[in-house]
């Protein structure tokens, strides 16, 4: 069962990137409602599961990005098995968290949530990009509860700076790029993006009604944003 598993979920994440657009703005089934977890300090945790059997499979999303960006993916799995995706603290429907929104937070976050909801291991552990980070610490703290991992384009210390080196046009465009962004998500963060305002043109007349653009929301992005920047900055181990 482990192995068909680990292979289904390999073969539905090839599909990720198409999914993970529509899945954004597809209305949500009876099965990703949310479960709430209360988490030891009062603040509730979302989850979404549907499925049934073991192992449970554990689905994180990357950087900025909610649940629901896993809910095809998941959906599919869930025909095998349990499958169960969850908000980070910020996001969606959790309560925000406090600062720093680091792995060793969000992990602690996770690992009280499974046992509020009595959801059992051993898991396999699924994380996109920044959630690459939690996956493993996860493991490396809990590896009686792990089956499994699967990390979809994971983020790895020391990447940045290795591709910075190899090109430095690359280097001065990724700058640039996530200045701008970051800009964007400060201005948020600040209520400081007004429609009409020099700012909102810039950032691209974003729709501020929408959930993602919480101010808590950003103010979340933006710490694990400098989180994952000092860890991308790290020598890499080999390279």
């Amino acid at each position: 069962m482990l192995r068909v598993a680990v292979g289904a979920i390999v073969a539905f994440c090839s599909i990720f990137a198409g999914a993970s657009a529509s899945a954004e703005t597809s209305p949500k089934s009876p099965n990703h409602q949310p479960r709430l977890a209360r988490l030891p300090d009062g603040r509730n945790l979302a989850f979404y599961c549907e499925g049934s059997g073991s192992p449970t499979v554990l689905f994180e999303s990357g950087l900025a990005m909610p649940a629901a960006v896993w809910e095809h993916v998941q959906s599919a799995l869930a025909a095998q098995t349990t499958a169960c995706s969850f908000d980070r603290a910020g996001y969606g429907a959790s309560d925000p968290g406090p600062l720093p929104r680091d792995a060793q937070h969000i992990v602690g976050d996770l690992r009280a949530g499974v046992q509020k909801l009595g959801l059992h291991g051993p898991f396999i552990l699924v994380g996109h990009s920044m959630a690459g980070y939690d996956m493993q610490l996860f493991a490396n703290e809990h590896p009686d509860q792990v089956a499994g991992m699967v990390l979809v384009d994971p983020a790895i210390d020391g990447n940045d700076a290795a591709l910075k080196k190899i090109s430095p046009t690359w280097a001065l465009e990724a700058d640039q790029d996530d200045a701008d962004n970051e800009k964007c998500i400060r201005g948020i963060a600040d209520s400081m993006i007004k429609p009409g305002s020099a700012l909102y043109i810039h950032c691209g007349s974003p729709d501020l009604n929408s959930p993602e653009f919480k101010p808590s929301t950003a103010k979340t992005i933006l710490s694990e944003i400098e989180n994952v920047e000092r860890r991308a900055k790290r020598t890499p181990l080999v390279g």
